[in-house]
């Protein structure tokens, strides 16, 4: 195997052999058993060297050869399992009968053998088949024997007279060797034969009763007699020399035309002598248990001769009937080398007879230019008695040409001389073409390979990209030019040298992450390091690197300029940005500006009037009313601002939202209008949330309004709810209303804009531009959001989406009550009212001491402790602003509730970044700005607990 060159053959160098190929050939090299692998579509055959004492003759030609070239007789019997192993499935059989030729001529063989397919490692196809037998002819042969000794010596002990016993033998024998009969002679005890059957008197066996002593008989047969045992058929043939040297000349001077077997059955005082008689020329196989012979005149040298070549007649007869069944072209020739038979296939090819292609007729179907080629090398090998092997085209009935490769082997008799040639022809023209074409590609590939390589070369060379090759331990291993043109560096400056000697120190902790993950495997893509420039400036590279084995490859990208412009576009931006922000500011204090100075007009106008003497008390009721009226507007003003800016402070409570948008609908219809249809699509199932039910309300009254004026007062508004996820009415998902109009629809670049405050596309006098701005606000605040989609001449449709949360227990839910309460004396409860507003304090004491309390008033969080530590006693109830320097309402708030649980506090503000973050805390609150009534309602229930 290492003298032979593996690159022409089909497996190509053995370095190049697939992982599994090479596992096991190392396997089967290693093993004492008998055993090859089948590799490849060529079937292309490796084996060991217990195989190779089983192929005979036909080794080594066999090594990287197909395996039926080799194996030419064993297609039709081992084909099949052959293709069924690469079809991926395993066989094993045993006692397997095959006719081989392998010592030059046909023999009956038996085997054990094991089938398995090995596949390829990436795709996990069926590339080849491995297998393991064990000759097993001489035990099938032995089994074979002794099967039939004991099959006679049962019959022969079911007998009961010694002749009967005899004739039952003679005759079991017959019928198991094929032959016309079988005849016995009994024998005294000291060896004389007594008494011959009457059917072999003609064959001149009574001539010789009375004459063969022991010693005639041989030392094996000598012995049996003197020690009463039985010889059985098995034992003479195994060695007949041991005895039959005497007997064969006996019978030969009386003119005895039978060959004499002589198996002895002993029966009692005498034994019987079993004579075997063939009418014609026989061979029996191991297994017939006997030595048959017609010697006729011939030397003992002349009988065996033809028992020879009557074996090989008839292992010719036997192979030919193969022959004509396979698809090779198969043929015979005599010791000269002239053709005297070939098979069926052989001449359907040619379309000519046997009679025309005998002898060297088989030249008018070579290709004219090979023929001389191939008559001389036949020739020489036909003088030399050696084996050959050729590649030929040989032209078919169809007068097309195709390659064959033709082999031939030499069949000698016992002498050694050769007595015939067999030989056969295999169509290799798929191989050939495929090889030529293999050839082509190969050479093309070469050409294809070295220009890529060329191009790679030019590539690294030319390349403004970085190119670089390292160890897994980050030294450099080789570095393209673009190094130089980079960062400076030389390429002898940068080789064999560690990569954090050229990094900013910043970068090198993550860079070794990296190589760790490299080493285990891991691309790298997207990394961002600097570099140090040979003039010690730093550049940043953009990287990707994958590792190959022991190496790492790497990409990088100088982005220097890039992430400098990327900085200066971050800049501008966010200079917009601020721009914008101020634009907004700008646009909110103007329309906060515009709105108030409304208000307030109304109100300096209204307090003119009301310091008139004399006025009528009509038009006072109608100045106040007016003031009241103009302090709700700002109120509500405030809250819509507050909701967008997400300070508000909200009472979340849960509700079912396709109630309450249902609730909702009824009574959008009277502040929508007749020409406006509503129509209410709500979810099968419950869906829940837990928000500012007012807020919420507010928010669907805003959309709605903002869809009327989009329909001109006439059109249709859906509403719409539907529940994602948290199936089952449970938490987790989310709840939609949607509201869509019929509406004008809105263009995209007011689309964008809608939810800013105060942006509105109404005519001036229509809208505050604020509706929108607490509807995002209240989504945003509430972990929701809010969107829009519209087309112009389709409509618009907004969607409200909040947090689904899982349904109340029953009875636990919030329901609201708007109903006034009376205005209620205080009683002369006591409070301490905490403000550090001067004006706002005063008037909230002046208030409540007209509301029938007992104030005390106090600046900051503080004092109003440090006055409860003076006497808790003395207070009732605690009234505090939220918004206070220093410690804040809600602060003070817990840690009265720390220290005088029993002590109720009710908190006021206007805005609070605390409470819209934190929420209420379990505290009540009153909003500024308040009434009496407001006042009256929050503390005149409020009682120290017991």
């Amino acid at each position: 195997m290492r003298a032979l060159d593996w690159s022409s053959t089909p497996l190509g160098p053995p370095e190049r052999w697939p992982q599994p190929l090479k596992t096991m050939v190392g396997v089967i090299l290693a093993a004492d058993q008998a055993m090859f692998v089948v590799w490849g579509a060529e079937r292309t055959m490796l084996y060991n060297d217990a195989y190779a004492e089983i192929l005979g003759g036909k080794h080594p030609r066999a090594l990287a050869r197909p395996f039926f070239e080799t194996w030419a007789e064993l297609v039709e019997s081992v084909g099949p399992i052959m293709e069924r192993g690469y079809a991926g499935v395993p066989s094993s059989m045993d006692a397997i009968e095959l006719v081989m030729l392998r010592k030059g001529y046909p023999e009956t063989t038996f085997f054990s053998f094991f089938y398995a397919p090995l596949r390829d490692e990436v795709a996990g196809r069926v590339e080849g088949v491995y297998c393991a037998c064990v000759e097993i002819t001489e035990r099938v042969a032995a089994e074979r024997r002794a099967a039939f000794r004991g099959a006679l010596e049962a019959r022969l002990r079911e007998m009961q007279a010694p002749r009967e016993i005899m004739a039952a033998a003679a005759q079991m024998l017959a019928r198991r060797l094929g032959v016309d009969r079988v005849g016995y002679a009994e024998m005294e005890p000291d060896g004389a034969a007594a008494v011959v059957h009457a059917d072999w008197s003609a064959h001149g066996v009574a001539s010789i009763v009375g004459r063969h002593r022991l010693a005639s008989y041989g030392p094996g047969m000598e012995a049996a007699l003197r020690e009463g045992r039985t010889v059985a058929v098995g034992d003479v043939a195994a060695d007949p020399l041991a005895w039959g040297a005497t007997t064969r000349d006996a019978y030969a001077a009386v003119g005895v035309k039978a060959h004499v077997a002589l198996p002895l059955v002993r029966t009692g005082r005498l034994a019987a002598l079993l004579f075997v008689h063939a009418a014609a020329p026989r061979h029996w196989s191991p297994d017939d248990l006997a030595l048959v012979r017609d010697v006729g005149e011939r030397t003992w040298e002349a009988v065996e001769r033809a028992r020879a070549e009557a074996e090989l007649r008839e292992s010719e007869a036997r192979l030919r009937e193969l022959a004509d069944n396979i698809s090779q072209f198969v043929w015979m020739a005599d010791a000269s080398g002239a053709i005297y038979w070939l098979n069926k296939r052989s001449l359907d090819y040619s379309g000519k007879t046997l009679e025309e292609l005998q002898g060297w007729g088989w030249r008018t179907v070579h290709h004219p230019d090979h023929v001389d080629r191939v008559v001389a090398k036949l020739s020489r090998a036909y003088a030399a008695g050696e084996p050959w092997e050729d590649t030929f085209p040989l032209r078919g009935k169809d007068g097309e040409y195709r390659w064959f490769l033709s082999r031939a082997v030499p069949i000698r008799d016992a002498s050694g001389a050769i007595v015939r040639w067999f030989g056969s022809n295999t169509d290799v023209t798929a191989q050939r073409e495929a090889q030529e074409a293999l050839h082509r590609l190969t050479e093309t590939l070469e050409a294809e390979v070295a220009q890529r390589t060329e191009e790679r070369d030019r590539m690294w060379r030319q390349s403004q990209d970085l190119f670089v090759v390292m160890d897994v331990d980050g030294t450099f291993v080789s570095v393209n030019p673009a190094w130089t043109r980079v960062l400076g560096w030389e390429a002898e400056e940068i080789i064999g040298r560690r990569h954090r000697r050229f990094k900013h120190p910043e970068d090198v902790a993550a860079d070794e992450e990296d190589l760790a993950r490299l080493r285990e495997g891991i691309s790298v893509t997207g990394r961002l390091n600097r570099y140090r420039h040979k003039d010690g400036t730093y550049r940043w590279i953009s990287w990707g690197a994958a590792p190959e084995g022991d190496l790492v490859y790497a990409v990088g990208r100088d982005v220097t300029d890039d992430m400098a412009r990327q900085a200066e576009l971050e800049t501008a931006q966010e200079q917009l940005r601020q721009s914008q922000k101020l634009e907004a500011i700008g646009q909110l204090t103007g329309g906060i500006a515009h709105d108030f100075n409304n208000l307030l007009t109304i109100v300096r106008t209204s307090v003119g009037f009301l310091r008139r003497e004399n006025l009528p008390e009509e038009r006072r009721r109608r100045y106040v009313e007016a003031i009241s009226e103009a302090v709700d507007r700002g109120s509500k003003l405030t809250g819509q601002l507050l909701a967008f800016a997400r300070r508000q402070a909200l009472e979340p409570v849960p509700f079912e939202v396709g109630a309450q948008v249902s609730a909702m609908a009824e009574m959008l219809g009277s502040v929508l209008g007749a020409g406006i249809e509503i129509v209410v699509d709500t979810a099968d199932e419950p869906c829940w949330v837990e928000a500012d039910r007012t807020q919420f309300d507010t928010a669907l009254v805003n959309m709605a309004l903002n869809a009327k004026d989009a329909m001109e007062g006439a059109g249709r508004l859906t509403l719409g709810v539907i529940c994602e996820g948290g199936g089952g009415g449970g938490g987790g998902g989310r709840v939609c209303v949607a509201l869509g109009d019929t509406g004008s629809g809105i263009p995209p670049d007011a689309l964008a804009r809608i939810f800013e405050p105060f942006f509105t596309t109404k005519e001036v006098g229509r809208g505050t531009g604020l509706g929108l701005s607490q509807v995002f606000g209240f989504a945003r605040q509430s972990g929701g959001d809010v969107c829009a989609r519209s087309r112009v001449g389709e409509g618009t449709v907004m969607t409200l989406s909040l947090p689904r949360v899982v349904p109340p227990p029953e009875g636990d839910g919030v329901e609201a009550s708007d109903d006034p309460r009376t205005l209620a004396d205080g009683g002369g409860r006591r409070v301490l009212v905490v403000e550090d507003n001067r004006e706002v304090g005063a008037f909230a004491t002046q208030t409540l001491q007209d509301l029938g309390f007992d104030t005390t008033w106090v600046a900051n969080g503080e004092a109003a402790l440090a006055a409860l530590e003076e006497g808790a006693d003395r207070f009732d109830v605690v009234f505090s602003d939220v918004v206070m320097p220093g410690m804040d309402g809600v602060a003070l708030a817990r840690a009265i509730r720390a220290r005088l649980p029993a002590l109720p506090v009710v908190l006021t503000t206007g805005y609070s970044h605390v409470l819209a973050e934190e929420g209420l805390g379990g505290f009540e609150l009153v909003r500024k700005p308040y009434g009496a009534e407001d006042l009256s309602r929050a503390l005149a229930g409020r009682v120290r607990a017991s």
